[in-house]
C-alpha cells in the first residue's frame, strides 16, 4: 500500500476502516458522520438515538485526527472523567490495532 492509497483509504472511508476494526455495523451514514469530526469546521452537535454507534465514529474519528493532522490540537469534553475515560480507551485499541499500524507504516 502506497501513502496515497492510505491516505485516501482514510480520508473517504473511514467506515470501512471500522469494519477492519470489528465495527462491522458502520455504514455510509457514519462515514459521513467521520469525515465531518474529522474535517469540519466549526461546532457541531450530532444527535441519533441510543445504539447508533456515535461513541464509536467519535472514537474512529479521534484516533484518524491523531494520525492524519498530528499538528492540530484536539479538546474532547464530556460530562463525567468516566465518558472520557471510556473513549480514551477506545482510541488507544484503535491506535494499537494491527490494521492501524499497517496505515501508519505506509503514512
Amino acid at each position: 500500500m502506497t501513502r496515497q492509497q492510505a491516505l485516501d483509504f482514510l480520508i473517504k472511508k473511514p467506515y470501512k476502516f471500522g469494519h477492519m476494526l470489528g465495527f462491522t455495523k458502520l455504514t455510509k451514514l457514519h462515514n459521513q458522520w467521520i469525515i465531518d469530526m474529522v474535517r469540519g469546521k466549526g461546532d457541531k452537535t450530532l444527535q441519533a438515538s441510543r445504539g447508533s454507534y456515535k461513541t464509536t465514529c467519535v472514537s474512529i474519528a479521534l484516533a484518524l485526527i491523531i494520525i492524519l493532522l498530528p499538528n492540530k490540537r484536539t479538546l474532547f469534553m464530556r460530562k463525567t472523567d468516566t465518558d472520557i475515560k471510556e473513549v480514551m480507551k477506545q482510541v488507544q485499541k484503535i491506535l494499537s490495532d494491527p490494521h492501524m499500524q499497517v496505515f501508519v507504516n505506509a503514512i
